[in-house]
C-alpha cells in the first residue's frame, strides 16, 4: 500500500516548482514588454520635446520675418517629427505701457516696448511605427528693445 507514495508525492512537488517557475516567466516577460514599452515612451517624449524647440525657432523666425509660422518637420533618434506652431494672437500685457499710456509715444511705441506679447501653440507629434507621442505647448514671445 505504501509502495507508491513516494512517487505520487515526487510528481506533485515537481508540478509545483513548475508551475511556480512558469508564473516567474509569465511575471519576468511581462515586466519587461511593461520596461520596454516606458522606454520606447520617453525616447519618444524626448524627441517630441526637441520638436517643441524646433517650433519655437520657427515662431521666432516669423516674427522676425513678419510671417505666419510654416510647419516643420524633422527625424530625431529615428522618430519622425511633425511640428505645427499656430499663431493665436497679440495680447496686452498686464501693466505694460498700452494699457495706462496709450496715447503717449504712441501704440506701436507701447508694443514695442513689451507692452504686448505674441502668444503661439505648438504641436509637436513624434512617430515610429506604432508608437506616437504628442506633446502641445503655449510660447509666449514678448520683444525686447534694445
Amino acid at each position: 500500500m505504501r509502495k507508491g507514495i513516494a512517487l505520487v508525492t515526487a510528481i506533485i512537488v515537481m508540478a509545483l516548482a513548475l508551475a511556480m517557475a512558469a508564473a516567474a516567466m509569465y511575471l519576468s516577460v511581462g515586466g519587461l514588454k511593461v520596461s520596454s514599452a516606458y522606454t520606447r515612451y520617453e525616447s519618444g517624449l524626448a524627441a517630441a520635446d526637441g520638436g517643441i524647440s524646433l517650433g519655437i525657432n520657427e515662431a521666432v523666425a516669423s516674427i522676425t520675418e513678419s510671417r505666419m509660422p510654416n510647419p516643420q518637420s524633422a527625424t530625431i533618434s529615428g522618430y519622425s517629427l511633425n511640428v505645427t506652431p499656430d499663431f493665436m494672437g497679440v495680447y496686452f500685457n498686464a501693466g505694460g505701457s498700452i494699457e495706462f499710456a496709450s496715447g503717449y509715444e504712441g501704440l506701436g511705441k507701447a508694443a514695442a516696448t513689451s507692452g504686448a506679447s505674441a502668444f503661439f501653440r505648438i504641436r509637436s507629434l513624434a512617430s515610429r511605427g506604432d508608437d506616437r507621442v504628442m506633446v502641445e505647448a503655449v510660447y509666449s514671445h514678448s520683444p525686447q528693445v534694445q
